[in-house]
């Protein structure tokens, strides 16, 4: 029996996309092979990656996958794997995966996979030259509306880019998060987090590359700070900084003071 859902995300770019329909048959664990694209459950959500490594052992076989246009690998047990995707509904066609799970589409994606991120170093170098970014916010000002997205899992446009989350934040709970966006165009988003003793975290902001350094970081950083005064009556909001120095700087900016720093930074305000 197959079951059709609908994509959200940019992970498994060229080969999914998002709001694509994908086909999922579900299968025996021991049926999966390496490429295979699977359906997967996280700490937060369920994801579909490829699957890039096998490991076998007498404890039991794990997993491991990672997205196309993604680098950071999962691991996997047999009780967190849906389902295997075979095929693609993108409009009026239906494509059946076959050359996307052979050893020649997955080096190609590889070398994607490397162009893209050697292109984001250049752009980031070029970015920290504080020149560039002044004639950018002379000659390219932009604007933003900032949003509220209560139900994360249910919009399309808080999930359409950079939904992958720390394993260090497995024991939080999303609670919303915001996005910077102007006609259709995203900005960038921040997510909403709360702990056991129902305190508030944020996690961010992230800016998408092109539109750094004009401003829309400090925009959704304010805006998160005003809901959650008016709305959750704390004496203090938390931020997490995961050993970025661009976040970390811009919470000082906003007024937030470093609680402690391991295996990341704690502010608070």
């Amino acid at each position: 029996m197959l079951t059709r859902i609908k994509l959200h995300g940019q992970s498994m770019y060229p080969t999914l996309r998002d709001k694509d329909i994908i086909l999922l048959k579900h299968i025996a664990f021991s049926e999966i092979k390496k490429r295979d694209i699977i359906l997967f459950k996280n700490e937060h959500n369920a994801v579909v990656h490829r699957v890039v490594k096998i490991k076998k052992s007498p404890s039991g076989t794990v997993l491991y996958a990672k997205g196309d246009y993604a680098e950071e690998i999962e691991k996997i047990s047999d009780s967190d794997v849906c389902a295997k995707v075979i095929g693609i509904e993108r409009g009026e066609r239906l494509k059946i995966l076959l050359f996307e799970n052979t050893a020649l589409y997955c080096f190609f994606m590889n070398q994607v996979a490397y162009a893209k991120r050697i292109t984001a170093k250049v752009i980031d170098k070029t970015y920290s030259f504080s020149f560039f970014r002044k004639i950018l916010k002379k000659f390219l000002p932009l604007k933003a509306d900032c949003v509220l997205v209560r139900d994360i899992s249910c919009d399309d446009n808080f999930n359409s880019f950079y939904n992958l989350l720390p394993s260090a934040m497995n024991s939080y709970v999303l609670r919303c998060g915001f996005i910077a966006k102007r006609n259709h165009v995203l900005f960038g988003k921040l997510f909403v987090f709360s702990d056991s003793n129902d305190d508030f975290f944020l996690y961010g902001p992230y800016v998408k590359i092109l539109y750094r350094s004009r401003g829309i970081g400090k925009i959704l950083l304010e805006e998160a700070i005003r809901y959650l005064k008016s709305k959750a009556q704390k004496e203090y909001i938390y931020a997490i900084a995961f050993h970025n120095r661009a976040p970390a700087r811009l919470l000082r900016k906003s007024g937030f003071s470093l609680v402690s720093e391991k295996e990341f930074s704690l502010f608070r305000i």
